[in-house]
């Protein structure tokens, strides 16, 4: 179904980080990047070259680039803070690179060249002490996860240029772990597996619509994918979620009922990924695997198994298609430095 292709080498290594991986695939540069500590690790097209004169183009086409997260610490020297994770969100003037760290929240154009909005932990007394979960919703909304179990919501504004906090959104009793948007609807999910599902209102302030209760084990990454299923002539939409025992659970997000259960891997899974034009699944694991699925529409969701393959040796942490339509997907492994690509030929 998929062959491996040659590997993207990147100059560091990926940390042991949830969804540890991104793709800006809607970009002319068709970025990719990774974190290592305390750095979001860019590897962009050797046709960036023009933005980034002083960047040597290595060997397999590619251009290399660390954005590194400091900020000034209490004597005024500069300290470096570890990313937890790192994505690009899609807005209405295009795509913004965001770094959720246990600091605060940086935000930048999508090169990572311009710091466009920071936003540091302590302000109005914020108890805050990590932030994971990055999505946008409506095109002018960015929403990140945080560790008191609230998102913060930013506005941005029409051409990019400027971001301002608008709310706290509340909803968990845990930290967040996972944030994920489609259309108007945010789901997010945290360290007891809870659920919460809000709708963004006149694309002003959220309201809480369902809330599903965990079990106690962690969700660290969920994706949200439209399938048009026709019953009673409701559509409804699936929610992938990821738990630390290896299941992928389906739930509606019309109503949050569980519509099923895969026992996809041996091990923790720590990253899934939906390709929107076909509903196909990437989800890899501690176990090495990389496994890929399709969800199909019809009168019942039908699930097929279409791929699997070990990457001997590695815990994997990230993965992403790199097309719309699922043809191609990228996967990354603790402390390795490899991209692994895969095509369907």
């Amino acid at each position: 179904m998929f062959a491996k292709q040659k590997s993207i080498n990147g100059q560091v290594s990926a940390s042991m980080l949830h969804n540890n991986l991104a793709v800006n695939f809607k970009s002319a540069k068709n970025s990719l990047l990774f974190v290592h500590k305390s750095a979001a690790h860019l590897l962009c097209k050797a046709d960036a070259v023009k933005d980034f004169p002083d960047c040597e183009v290595t060997a397999d086409g590619h251009i290399h680039r660390d954005v590194v997260c400091k900020v000034p610490s209490a004597n005024q020297q500069i300290s470096y803070v570890l990313i937890l994770q790192a994505d690009w969100v899609e807005l209405t003037h295009g795509n913004m690179l965001v770094l959720a760290t246990q600091k605060g929240i940086k935000m930048y154009d999508e090169l990572g060249s311009t710091l466009i909005h920071w936003h540091g932990f302590g302000a109005g007394g914020e108890s805050i002490v990590f932030t994971k979960g990055i999505a946008s919703v409506g095109g002018r909304t960015i929403c990140i996860g945080s560790s008191s179990g609230q998102i913060i919501a930013f506005s941005v504004s029409a051409r990019g240029e400027i971001v301002k906090f608008e709310e706290y959104v509340a909803g968990h009793k845990h930290s967040i772990t996972a944030v994920a948007a489609e259309g108007d609807k945010l789901v997010s999910a945290d360290e007891n597996g809870d659920i919460v599902i809000h709708r963004h209102v006149d694309g002003t302030s959220f309201k809480l619509e369902h809330t599903v209760p965990g079990r106690g084990i962690p969700c660290n990454t969920l994706a949200v994918w439209k399938n048009l299923i026709v019953a009673e002539n409701s559509y409804y939409v699936q929610i992938f979620i990821r738990y630390s025992n290896g299941e992928l659970r389906l739930y509606s997000l019309s109503n949050g009922i569980l519509l099923g259960v895969i026992d996809a891997h041996a091990l923790s899974i720590n990253a899934v990924h939906i390709a929107k034009d076909s509903g196909r699944c990437v989800s890899v694991s501690e176990d090495s695997y990389v496994r890929v699925w399709e969800f199909q529409s019809g009168s019942s969701l039908e699930v097929s198994h279409l791929f699997a393959e070990s990457i001997t040796d590695h815990q994997l942490v990230g993965a992403r298609f790199l097309d719309a339509a699922g043809t191609s997907f990228a996967v990354t492994a603790y402390d390795s430095s490899e991209i692994f690509v895969f095509n369907q030929p």
